[in-house]
């Protein structure tokens, strides 16, 4: 084989051995200065946060400092957004500042800074010894030791707290008063005097609660989506509880509350009073803050602004349009990608979600992307067309989402790698430490599962080195198998672009040819370094004491040519971004110290040796086994193969094709040895099929390959696989309901997951136990047999207990076994009872069957003989002023039922379980109060 190169030095490449890279010169590569400035983008509403706010002033992180580093803390008036001072950031360790009254100030451990606002005194304050700093107010602190708490004023005139312990906790605050949790309830605490009310006993310990101008509100309970929160006029005259049906963070606003949503950037209101939302009540927001007076601080429609009940914002400073800037700088081809996490101001407002700005004219225009990134710890990757971003998803955490002109899939996995060229994506598997499934990012299908790491070219899987130094390369399910040279060990890293591949080493890092004609070279690699088509870029410390500069290493010379370029951005609240072009030229991109995007031209780099290449085997095509899981026994496998060629290097066409499988019997069992039928080998070029018999939960795996005709053999495909259903369907779910009904209709419904994803039909059965009986036979209602639904609907019948179990079948005839019964009781009326004593029969539009029966003193009581059940439900209607009453069975106690609610509404309560009983039920009034009776149940299971 002739080897050529463009130039003699290239020519003297192929020579070196592995490890005789010349040294790099002693001097600093030649420095080439900036790359373009892209046009900017410019923010006309930047996300100014509001940290804390007043009714005279607020703590905000607005304006741009000048050396890059995050911005100051800026102090303003909260009538005109004027300046009244501003306070760098401290260390993370340390709580930011809070405007308290005239008083900025900040809590360090063991002290309090403070600072009138408007000068620029500065004093700090330390408590007695013994004691913490509990809270603040304006113009002292809350403190506590062990056992009380003491309220001392800056001046050191101390005012101790009567009523409560230090095992208090600051819910709320205002200018004169504190806002106290405890065990036992809740306290306001008058500044002045040091005194404390009880205002409210929560059932249980609040974690949040705010004192209005009018209210006292706090949460008594929530779920994934809802917050329950109690209220109470502070003149003691009206109270209530309200479901917010929002889950987010609550702010007061006049006596209601308001719920900032960071998705659609609005601010919405809900009324305690009746439970009415109201949406858009301010639209694009930011950020909001409570001022103390009923009234809300928020960000908003580039202005910081006021706004009470009436929804009507009151501006008070305009914030400019600032350059937008950037988290994270992409490249491919003519399209620039950035994600911005942050405000224009560098660093000041960790938004929950990151902005995708893209252009295609170098800045020109920009637009913003649909999709957004929860994580702005994880830089996204663009490639091709596909992108790359992590998102939080309800309930299954973080995963990594792939985005392309065909939509956004999720990967299920908290690692993730792009391929160059977007056509490929590796996902962490969570069952593994090292091994990746890499997808096809069209198909939206796994292609393989590779030992990490691996480097993604295209439709080329990169692995190894393995235990003989070779790297291979996997594509279409043809493997090629190059020289990395000895000495790799463990690699940490693997990046293929064009023909180098680059491997991040445990021994000696190596630049490796994909073509075999250039040995393999080492180099040195830093943190970050990335390829590039014919380039290495890494970053590097520049000349500057806190400047960064790009390292560019030209790949295709023979000594590794390098030039720098920079500075670029990197501090302490700065991530370096920089990226090669995913397109096949010599261009990056990187993020410099205005955190702008810049494009760097490599128009510097030699060209590429050039050789003649040697004929290529034949590689797979397509290959289909059919369904994963399918019914039929006759299993066939279906391929195409192609002969690859260049101009230079003509495919000398395909001959023939060998096939061959593999079987695995069951699930649990391996699979066995691969089998070559000899009428399977050298097919001729006109077969596209073979068949195969396979019997019920027998999986087979199929491969090719081909021969052209010049005697090249390629390599086993990748495996093709479908199995022969041999699993029944399982039970994931089924209900009837609550086990006590009263509507008019009943539904039982169900669910089963199978291999094949897919359930042919169910079969439904159900057995009643009637008023005083047990058990009856199973039903088979010839509707609900092999029918399609997931679901059967009844008319349920008081005093009938109905129990029922389903089964399914799949596609292939395999047939589930019964699931366990659940049941559903309808209870028997109040009139089915025999009433004696002072009982009251009326209606009621809101209870079962329209009728109640009150038992209006000691004694008086609702019968009936021969029942029978383990289990009695008691329906009733409780509310204010009720009582309460016992419950027999069978001449025993089963229990005694309180009436006593909030507000009247129609309520089930199951008494304790009990052996299975038959005899006289009883109902009996303990008290004077009145107990209102709607029904009862006896449940037989």
């Amino acid at each position: 084989m002739k080897f050529r190169t463009a130039t003699a030095a290239a020519c003297l490449l192929a020579l070196l051995p592995l490890g005789s890279s010349p040294a790099l010169a002693a001097d600093p590569p030649i420095h080439l200065g900036e790359g373009t400035l892209l046009g900017p983008r410019l923010e006309p509403d930047p996300p100014v946060q509001i940290l804390s706010a007043t009714s005279k002033y607020y703590l905000t992180d607005y304006g741009r400092p000048a050396d890059f580093a995050p911005a100051p803390w800026s102090v303003r008036s909260a009538v005109d957004g004027t300046a009244k001072g501003e306070y760098q950031r401290n260390d993370p360790e340390v709580k930011d500042p809070e405007i308290v009254g005239e008083y900025a100030l900040q809590e360090f451990p063991g002290a309090v800074l403070i600072r009138r606002v408007g000068t620029d005194t500065v004093q700090t304050i330390y408590p007695p010894l013994g004691f913490l700093v509990h809270d603040v107010y304006p113009g002292g602190m809350l403190l506590n030791d062990e056992h009380k708490l003491v309220l001392r004023t800056f001046a050191g005139v101390e005012t101790p707290v009567t009523g409560v312990t230090s095992k208090s906790k600051v819910l709320d605050r205002t200018e004169e008063s504190f806002l106290l949790g405890t065990e036992t309830g809740l306290f306001v605490l008058d500044i002045a005097t040091g005194t404390t009310t009880r205002v409210a006993t929560p059932a249980t310990w609040t974690e949040w609660a705010q004192l209005t101008p009018g209210r006292i509100i706090w949460q008594t309970s929530d779920t994934a989506t809802t917050t329950t929160l109690a209220w109470k006029d502070r003149t003691g005259t009206a109270e209530g509880t309200t479901v917010v049906p929002f889950k987010q963070p609550l702010l007061p606003l006049g006596d209601d509350v308001a719920v900032q949503m960071p998705d659609s950037k609005e601010l919405v209101k809900v009324e305690l009073q009746d439970g009415t939302v109201t949406r858009n009540l301010v639209t694009g927001l930011h950020d909001a803050a409570d001022q103390g007076n009923g009234r809300l601080l928020v960000t908003a429609q580039s202005q910081v602004a006021s706004i009470g009940v009436d929804g009507v914002l009151q501006p008070i400073a305009q914030t400019p349009p600032f350059r937008g800037q950037s988290d994270d700088v992409m490249l491919s081809g003519g399209k620039v990608v950035t994600s911005t996490s942050q405000p224009p101001q560098d660093g000041l407002v960790n938004s929950p979600l990151a902005a995708i700005n893209q252009t295609t004219d170098l800045g020109a225009t920009w637009t913003t992307a649909a999709v957004k990134t929860d994580r702005a710890d994880r830089a996204p990757e663009f490639a091709g067309d596909a992108l790359l971003t992590y998102r939080e998803l309800d309930g299954a955490g973080m995963t990594a989402m792939v985005t392309d002109v065909r939509g956004t899939f999720p990967l299920s996995t908290r690692v993730a790698q792009l391929g160059r060229g977007g056509k490929l994506v590796g996902r962490l598997l969570r069952d593994s430490t090292n091994r990746i499934e890499v997808i096809d990012v069209t198909a939206r299908k796994p292609i393989g599962t590779f030992p990490g790491p691996v480097g993604l070219n295209g439709e080329t899987v990169w692995t190894g080195p393995d235990e003989r130094d070779d790297l291979i390369a996997t594509s279409s399910g043809f493997e090629a198998r190059i020289d990395a040279g000895p000495g790799c060990g463990r690699p940490s890293s693997i990046q293929a672009a064009g023909r180098w591949v680059v491997v991040d080493c445990e021994g000696a890092d190596r630049i490796v040819d994909a073509g075999q004609q250039v040995p393999p070279r080492t180099i040195t690699l830093t943190a970050g370094w990335k390829l590039g088509f014919n380039f290495l870029v890494q970053h590097t410390r520049g000349s500057g004491a806190a400047q960064l500069d790009l390292r560019v290493t030209d790949l295709n010379a023979l000594n590794l040519p390098e030039r720098r370029y920079g500075p670029i951005a990197g501090h302490s609240s700065t991530r370096i971004s920089f990226a090669p072009d995913d397109a096949n030229v010599g261009r990056l991109i990187y993020k410099d110290r205005d955190l702008q995007p810049r494009i760097v031209t490599l128009d510097w780099l030699a060209p590429q040796p050039t050789v003649d290449t040697d004929h290529v085997a034949p590689v797979l095509a397509s290959g289909d086994a059919g369904p994963r899981y399918q019914a039929s026994q006759a299993v066939s496998f279906s391929f195409t193969f192609k002969d690859p060629g260049t101009p230079e290097d003509p495919a000398s066409g395909l001959v023939d094709y060998d096939i061959r499988y593999q079987d695995r019997t069951s699930p649990t069992a391996p699979y066995g040895a691969w089998i070559e039928p000899p009428f399977w080998q050298k097919l001729n070029k006109q077969t596209n099929a073979v068949q195969h018999h396979a019997t019920p939960g027998t999986d087979t795996c199929f491969q090719g390959r081909a021969r052209d005709r010049a005697g090249n053999l390629g390599e086993w495909s990748q495996s093709y696989c479908t199995e022969v259903d041999g699993t029944a369907p399982a039970l994931t779910s089924s209900s009837a309901g609550e086990r006590v009904i009263t509507a008019v209709v009943g539904s039982f419904k169900y669910a089963f997951a199978d291999n094949s994803g897919k359930v042919a039909s169910y079969d439904v059965v159900y057995r009643d136990a009637l008023a005083g009986q047990a058990n009856g036979k199973w039903q088979y209602p010839a509707a609900w047999q092999a029918t399609t639904a997931t679901s059967v609907t009844w008319a349920p019948v008081a005093g009938v207990d109905r129990c029922f179990m389903v089964r399914a079948r799949d596609a292939a005839g395999n047939l589930s076994g019964w699931s366990a019964p659940v049941c559903a009781a309808a209870p028997q009326d109040d009139r089915a009872l025999t009433a004696t004593g002072t009982v009251t029969r009326t209606t009621s539009s809101i209870t079962y069957k329209g009728t109640i029966s009150q038992l209006k003193a000691t004694g008086a009581a609702l019968a009936k003989t021969g029942e029978a059940g383990v289990r009695v439900a008691l329906v009733t209607v409780n509310g204010p002023g009720q009582g309460s009453v016992d419950v027999y069975h069978a001449g025993v106690k089963v229990g005694r039922v309180s009436l006593v609610a909030p507000s009247s509404k129609v309520t089930v309560t199951l008494l304790p379980v009990t052996p299975f009983r038959s005899g006289d039920l009883k109902i009996v009034s303990v008290g004077a109060a009145q107990a209102t009776i709607d029904g009862v149940a006896l449940l037989r299971n």
